[in-house]
């Protein structure tokens, strides 16, 4: 059999190959390119929510009255519960196997930071100026630690 009879034969399957080829590796490309704006749209929810805790501690610290602490407190609790669904959906996706370390952290890290927003030092905040703000910066330690972390799973997750 010579190369144009070969060609005559197999062209139109090779041509059909090589597209079926070319839709499977563009496929994949554009999957994993949505995965990444997915997580890091879920990183960017989660991040806001957290810096909106932030705030409400700080109004916590600050409130002059108890119904007014009472009130914060509250939006505390319930932003600390949407971050808690929002970050198991995030940890819950599938990731690489090497990701676990960063999973785990982030876990460890959310449990701290819940602690320190919800903890009895911001519900019943203290008289003195310097223990409100030292509670208030170690509550800003964990929330930018729990950030931070959840960008290095994101880095690691999606490095080539």
């Amino acid at each position: 059999m010579d190369l144009s009879t070969w060609l005559k034969d197999y062209g139109p399957a090779i041509a059909w190959a090589v597209a079926a080829a070319g839709w499977l590796v563009s496929s994949r490309q554009a999957n994993k390119r949505e995965r990444r704006k997915e997580i890091r749209t879920d990183i960017a929810t989660i991040s806001a929510s957290i810096n909106e805790v932030l705030k409400h501690v700080e109004s916590t610290l600050s409130a002059k009255t108890p119904s007014d602490r009472d009130i914060a407190y509250l939006s505390i609790t319930t932003t600390l519960r949407d971050i808690d669904m929002q970050l198991e959906r995030l940890l819950g996706r599938r990731y690489k196997t090497s990701c676990e370390i960063y999973r785990t952290s982030c876990r460890t890290s959310s449990e701290n930071f819940f602690d320190c927003a919800s903890g009895d030092k911001v519900l019943h905040p203290s008289e003195d100026v310097h223990i409100k703000r030292e509670v208030f910066l170690e509550t800003h330690q964990q929330a930018m630690l729990l950030i931070h972390l959840m960008h290095e799973l994101f880095l690691h997750e999606f490095e080539s």
